[in-house]
């Protein structure tokens, strides 16, 4: 999960102009990339195989926050290069739109381009979507053990975590100032969802009042 914050905070999350309709794709050739051949090419430069190493170098080196954010930034911009090399490129259309909900929109197809990541070796991030104000993180559990949890017991063995590094990294000013919740979404390997968990900037101050959901 910190890799992750760590490459939230390498993306500057929220910041920026956008359009009323943004987008942030990746193109092979001057073309819009298929899915095949985005995850081809991900495959063939090691991107999931790198990050999962990196996320491993983060438990054994205890790196500072500043030295996470660091070696991610430096593991994007290899696997970025490496898939220039192939022929890809990323297309971002920017515009004058401050709206929230375009600028939500935009944060989530600039996070996807870099997606799916694994957070450890039991869960997966594929994807964030954007709903009526608001940030959805989507999981898929590959453990056995914790996919087999009853939806009660899931959302209490992962809010802690969730909202230790939501509180200490993830929400920026926008958020608290238009009362942005993240909702994070867990599925079973079948796309099964097994339980959800919302946030809010309230729920990091202390005591703890969290919304689950």
């Amino acid at each position: 999960m910190k890799r992750f914050i760590a490459v939230l905070a390498g993306l500057s999350l929220l910041s920026g102009c956008v359009t009323i309709k943004p987008s942030a794709t990746w193109m092979y050739r001057g073309q819009p990339a298929t899915a095949e051949q985005i995850a081809q090419s991900k495959q063939d430069c090691g991107w999931e195989s790198d990050f999962s190493k990196l996320y491993d170098t983060y438990k054994k080196e205890s790196l500072s926050k500043a030295e996470q954010i660091n070696r991610t930034d430096q593991m994007l911009k290899q696997g970025m290069t490496c898939m220039a090399t192939k022929g890809y490129s990323v297309k971002t259309v920017s515009g004058t739109d401050h709206s929230i909900k375009a600028r939500l929109s935009m944060t989530a197809q600039e996070m996807n381009l870099v997606l799916p990541m694994f957070m450890g070796n039991a869960i997966v991030l594929d994807k964030l979507e954007t709903g009526d104000k608001e940030l959805r993180f989507k999981y898929t559990i590959l453990n056995r053990k914790l996919s087999a949890l009853a939806p009660h017991a899931l959302t209490e063995t992962m809010r802690p975590m969730l909202t230790r590094d939501n509180c200490h990294d993830l929400y920026p000013e926008q958020f608290i100032t238009h009362h942005i919740p993240t909702v994070h979404i867990f599925r079973d390997k079948q796309g099964k969802e097994i339980s959800s968990i919302k946030l809010f900037w309230e729920d990091c101050q202390p005591p703890l009042a969290h919304k689950v959901r």
